[in-house]
């Protein structure tokens, strides 16, 4: 996530040194252009890896908490 954040930093920064439209220019041009798609893919990956996991992990953790809590309700065990 830090890594995303910090290549949109970078990108943004050189983008005021240059110019905007200087800078895209540059970014596409034929040469730049494997470059510049997997750096933008790197960075689309890495929000998606980033934020998938944390939802799958965030609802593992409330399915065992919810299990957990029916256990306990279930055998009577309500005080523990």
């Amino acid at each position: 996530m830090f890594f995303t954040l910090g290549s949109l930093a970078s990108l943004a920064s050189t983008m005021f040194l240059v110019g905007p439209m200087k800078q895209l220019k540059n970014i596409f041009t034929k040469q730049r252009m494997a470059a510049t798609l997997t750096y933008v893919l790197s960075m689309i990956l890495t929000l998606y890896t980033a934020l998938s996991v944390r939802w799958m992990v965030r609802g593992c953790a409330e399915r065992a908490l919810c299990w957990a809590f029916s256990a306990r309700v279930c055998c009577g065990c309500v005080a523990c």
